[in-house]
């Protein structure tokens, strides 16, 4: 866990110390978010959470694959990790507008109002009940939120307690 942790720092101070550029090219991006999602469902049904996949086929995208999973990977293991069981988790891809939307859905504890405010600050975890037994640094969504900015894009949270959130991503397509 603490080789994670100094990875994860060493690449969030480099990213703030120079802001190396994200190494794009054209990608399936439907096939790179699949495979992102088939790589934890065992995982999230070994928990009781059922995946739902909504993914347009066949979208492309330029911009940095590996990055884009990673955000992908972030957003569903915290999914999993932060919804109690038999809930379901839904991930959707497509394109609006000329821009890639990606959202991630769980019916699961939700976030406050206060702490929205607060979850991509780098070491924020929120707080609840039976939340500080989920291991982690809070450094996931602080990198994704990195992730989507250098790709020019957004993100925002919805969500209400004992309800559910949704994150969603949008990012300008690049032709």
């Amino acid at each position: 866990k603490m080789t994670e942790v100094v990875n994860d720092l060493v690449i969030l101070s480099r990213l703030d110390e120079e802001k190396p550029p994200i190494s794009k090219c054209r990608f399936d991006v439907s096939g790179a978010v699949l495979e992102a999602a088939d790589s934890f469902r065992a995982s999230a049904e070994a928990q009781g959470h059922a995946l739902e996949l909504n993914i347009v086929p066949g979208l492309t995208y330029y911009g940095d694959e590996y990055a884009v999973r990673q955000l992908v990977s972030i957003l569903l293991d915290n999914a999993i990790k932060y919804s109690g069981t038999t809930v379901e988790i839904s991930i959707r891809v497509r394109e609006t507008a000329g821009q890639l939307e990606v959202c991630i859905t769980d019916n699961g504890i939700g976030i406050s109002p206060t702490q929205q405010t607060r979850i991509f600050e780098r070491f924020y975890r929120v707080s609840k009940g039976n939340i500080h037994d989920v291991k982690g640094f809070g450094l996931g969504l602080s990198y994704v939120k990195d992730i989507v900015e250098r790709h020019d894009g957004s993100i925002t949270v919805e969500s209400r307690e004992k309800e559910g959130s949704t994150f969603t991503i949008i990012i300008p397509g690049k032709k």
